[in-house]
């Protein structure tokens, strides 16, 4: 059964299955095809060049470059929503692990393919009705874990829409943190990451 819109599988195929290594195969090819040449640039042929198949092969599982897009976006989702889940929710544990993971984004490391691949998958969603609804998904999955952890955090002392407003601020760091690497390469990172625990403590103070 697929997506109508994306012509995708609507799920992942069984993990450890010889057709789950072979999904991950494809995306992961499609990942450096994409990080290197842009959505646009990149084909279906050299895609399957990249994963070392057929163009056949790639299409037994995706329709089309859309579909391959929306399953990495989708994966990314699904690994950093289980990232968020894993959070401690103690202040200073939660601050040292946002600050570790902005540090990753400011040195391109928070998706697949780095800050160009998350550009462009912005990028796409700006003008792509489809996969702009995708990344919104995307986005409201991560906000359901982070959401949780952040209430355990607080422990009652803020309100729902607080809370809805610090997600935005984290969020909005982590995206402007993601074209640092692009729009200067000699950030510091780790003293940038650093200078953030003040306004991030401030957050989770209540």
């Amino acid at each position: 059964m697929a997506d109508a819109a994306l012509g995708r599988p609507l799920t992942r195929p069984a993990e450890g299955s010889r057709a789950d290594k072979r999904w991950a195969q494809i995306l992961d090819a499609a990942v450096a095809r994409f990080a290197r040449e842009g959505f646009h640039g990149a084909s279906m042929a050299s895609i399957a060049e990249e994963a070392g198949m057929s163009v056949g092969q790639i299409y037994r599982h995706f329709a089309n470059k859309e579909a391959i897009i929306a399953a990495i976006v989708e994966r990314d989702a699904d690994e950093t929503a289980a990232h968020c889940a894993s959070l401690q929710v103690e202040p200073d544990a939660l601050v040292e692990s946002i600050v570790t993971d902005l540090e990753a984004a400011m040195n391109g490391e928070s998706l697949q393919g780095g800050a160009p691949l998350r550009l462009e998958v912005l990028a796409e969603a700006a003008r792509n009705p489809r996969m702009a609804a995708l990344v919104q998904g995307a986005d409201a999955r991560l906000r359901a874990a982070a959401r949780q952890a952040f209430t355990h955090t607080l422990g009652g002392r803020a309100d729902p829409q607080s809370i809805e407003s610090r997600l935005d601020i984290i969020a909005m760091l982590f995206d402007g943190a993601a074209s640092r690497s692009i729009k200067n390469p000699n950030t510091n990172t780790r003293a940038t990451a650093e200078a953030l625990k003040p306004l991030l403590r401030l957050l989770f103070e209540g």
